[in-house]
């Protein structure tokens, strides 16, 4: 048996080296962050580089896909708490609406705050109420005559009573007007000689003085209000001749109320008598305001009859005028 004997024939392991071309390390070019860098393997040829990088491009997906998942549940996180902060108002509003005090609470809305300032309490009754100040406070300085001394000088005897209110002669209110019927109150329209037109608001006027006082210094048509016993009297000042008109204003009935609704081609208008005396005319409000003047218990008048029978009549508790037509004739006297 022939024996085969082979020399040189397997290739010598440990001259492997960077001459062989199998053996060249082949790089992908620089690392660009890349942990593994592309090589081929020595002996076998696998490009041993690639593989790690595929094995690994999995698993760095998954790490992509739980960051992404994490960024998503963040915005969510973020939308809830933006809800939680919006809907935090709507909770306290609802809470509030649920308490019993909140319905027994009430809100005062004043038209003018400058006249008066007002607070409601939980037993306020609900509704609207009008209030017009007549004149604001203010102090009072009385000065009485000169003394010796400040300590030993009496002043005499008898009671010193000081009260509120009072005066020689009080304004006319326009619900005294017309019999006690008062006055609509609202706008009304004045146009001058001249063409001026004022529109002038009466709805928060109070006295005659207050209409007066709003007339005349309307700033627009020229014309001067005053009264003459129980009328207005409207005289045109513009100094042209023209036509002096008065009338109401979005059906108001004040001009006609206050009787100076029409047209003077002279340049004045005298209203109607609106201001006497009538059943309900208060007594205080007769003699310009002074009232009647009566003793506690003393008769106030002595009327004889015309068949000599003499009435004494007491006027002490009476409040209001009432008038009722007599069927005899009388003379009165006044005591």
């Amino acid at each position: 048996m022939s024996s085969v004997s082979s020399t040189g024939s397997l290739p010598n392991l440990s001259s492997v080296g960077g001459t062989n071309s199998a053996s060249n390390t082949a790089s992908s070019g620089p690392n660009n962050g890349s942990l593994v860098s592309a090589a081929v393997g020595p002996v076998s040829g696998i490009n041993y580089g690639n593989l790690i990088q595929a094995l690994t491009a999995n698993q760095q997906q998954q790490v992509s896909n739980i960051q992404n998942n994490i960024s998503a549940l963040q915005a969510k996180q973020t939308g809830y708490q933006t809800l939680e902060a919006n809907l935090a108002p709507l909770t306290t509003a609802a809470q509030t609406l649920g308490l019993a005090s909140t319905f027994q609470t009430f809100q005062v809305q004043l038209s003018d705050p400058n006249q008066l300032s007002v607070t409601a309490s939980n037993s306020a009754a609900p509704g609207t109420y009008q209030f017009q100040s007549l004149q604001l406070a203010s102090s009072q300085v009385s000065l009485s005559q000169g003394f010796a001394n400040a300590t030993t000088q009496t002043l005499g005897t008898g009671t010193l009573t000081i009260s509120g209110g009072g005066g020689l002669s009080t304004e006319t209110t326009l619900s005294d007007l017309n019999g006690g019927q008062g006055v609509q109150r609202g706008d009304i329209r004045i146009t001058d000689a001249a063409g001026h037109t004022a529109v002038i608001d009466l709805s928060t006027a109070y006295t005659v003085n207050d209409v007066l006082n709003a007339i005349n210094n309307n700033g627009v048509a020229d014309v001067t209000a005053s009264t003459n016993g129980g009328q207005i009297t409207l005289k045109d000042t513009s100094g042209v001749s023209g036509s002096l008109t008065v009338s109401d204003v979005n059906g108001d009935k004040t001009a006609d109320n206050l009787g100076i609704t029409g047209t003077s081609a002279t340049g004045t208008i005298t209203g109607t008598n609106v201001y006497q005396a009538s059943a309900n005319t208060a007594l205080s409000q007769i003699n310009d305001g002074n009232g009647l003047y009566t003793i506690s218990g003393v008769p106030a008048l002595s009327i004889t009859l015309s068949d000599g029978t003499n009435l004494q009549v007491n006027l002490s508790s009476a409040a209001t005028v009432v008038h009722r037509p007599s069927r005899r004739v009388v003379h009165s006297t006044s005591r």
